[in-house]
């Protein structure tokens, strides 16, 4: 889902290693032994078991969890459900981005709706005519989000609610409803088998078929793609706010395992939430690999180095902790606050508004994350997009 048009190069500093040679005299002084001199190295040495032991090495899993102060800036954000919609890498961008939003004092400006997030990535790219969202970046969304602007979310579900309402969807679904009708519109013979057809998607188990098929009959709306139907919504959007003071996005895609974690943590160190694209699989089976572990100069998530069952998807990393020999990175994923793996430790929010680290099912309110370890999660992991502050 991710292709940029921007790239970082990260360098591998190979060690020199230093050959010696012996060079064999067979001069006549060779016959004679030389005469004896006095070698400082032959003094007596200190007794190495008294010399000042060496520290340890630098710990690079030490804690950081962006969750745990009550004023952070992640608990006014909601955790998503992109509900089939095939936008992870706006719902992803736009939790980012609104950390930092609200972290820099914009709180009026936060709240970026992933939905619009997503099709101004569309509008500027034009890439993705019939399948809206895929093969998208959370590198792409920000850098049209910077360049377009923010449109107001009162403005944005205002555009929304009128269909939304009708068909008793979230706005995530009412995208995928979109996308799922215009495909069986123009793959069935009458609109009576496609609605049929609509109606048998899981994710629109609630949805008020008939009602919203009307209402985009009269609008002449009916077969047209989701980003046809939002233009039509957003494109007349007011002035829109652009993003200042947001660093322009870096983005990381080739390198070694070790290349690849040093750059997540590297956003983690900065106390910033960092995105990561990765292979799906890994989230709910940690034993999962759909990458092939080619070295560089390939590009970790290119057709070259994933396998077949590789479904890309974009998640975010908001905690890291040392758990015995292992580093482990905290997942906030857009699968909804109800989402957990059953082969994982999910951090949530309690009934009585506490962070937990692990919580257990019955003392639940949302889960916020759930901990993977990085020798599962890393060598899953094809690229990471960060901003950066520090001076190049």
């Amino acid at each position: 889902m991710r292709v940029s048009k921007k790239t970082s190069s990260i360098f591998v500093f190979k060690p020199l290693f230093c050959v010696g040679f012996v060079l064999l005299s067979f001069s006549a002084s060779a016959q004679f032994p030389p005469p004896l001199r006095h070698d400082p190295s032959d003094a007596a040495k200190p007794d190495q078991t008294l010399q000042k032991p060496k520290p340890p090495p630098k710990d690079d899993c030490t804690n950081v969890d962006l969750n745990e102060a009550k004023d952070s800036p992640l608990r006014k954000i909601p955790v998503y459900d992109q509900d089939g919609s095939g936008t992870c890498a706006a719902h992803a961008a736009a939790q980012v981005l609104d950390y930092w939003l609200i972290e820099k004092g914009y709180q009026s400006k936060s709240e970026i709706n992933p939905i619009y997030a997503a099709w101004v990535d569309l509008y500027e790219s034009r890439y993705f005519p019939s399948d809206f969202g895929s093969g998208s970046s959370s590198f792409k969304v920000i850098s049209s989000l910077k360049e377009k602007g923010i449109c107001s979310k009162k403005y944005v579900a205002h555009a929304l609610h009128e269909l939304k309402t009708t068909g008793n969807l979230t706005d995530a679904e009412l995208v995928h409803f979109l996308e799922l009708s215009a495909h069986n519109l123009e793959n069935s013979r009458t609109e009576a088998r496609a609605l049929a057809e609509t109606k048998k998607d899981r994710y629109l188990y609630a949805c008020r078929f008939e009602d919203l098929y009307h209402l985009l009959q009269v609008k002449k709306w009916l077969g047209l793609t989701a980003g046809d139907v939002l233009e039509k919504l957003f494109d007349v959007c007011p002035p829109r706010s652009p993003l200042k003071g947001i660093p322009d996005p870096v983005e990381f895609k080739f390198g070694s395992d070790s290349e690849i974690q040093a750059v997540m943590d590297r956003g983690l160190d900065e106390k910033k939430p960092t995105l990561i694209a990765l292979c799906s699989g890994v989230l709910n089976n940690p034993s999962f690999r759909g990458l092939k572990g080619l070295s560089s100069p390939v590009n970790r998530m290119s057709t070259f180095n994933t396998k077949d069952d590789c479904e890309p998807h974009e998640v975010v990393l908001t905690a890291r902790r040392r758990v015995g020999n292992s580093c482990k990175y905290l997942v906030r994923n857009s699968w909804g606050a109800d989402w957990r793996p059953p082969s994982s430790e999910c951090a949530c929010i309690t009934e009585s508004g506490n962070y937990v680290k692990t919580c257990d099912l019955y003392e639940e309110r949302e889960f916020v994350g759930c901990w993977y370890d990085e020798k599962d999660l890393v060598p899953n992991t094809g690229r990471v997009t960060l901003f950066s502050e520090r001076k190049k």
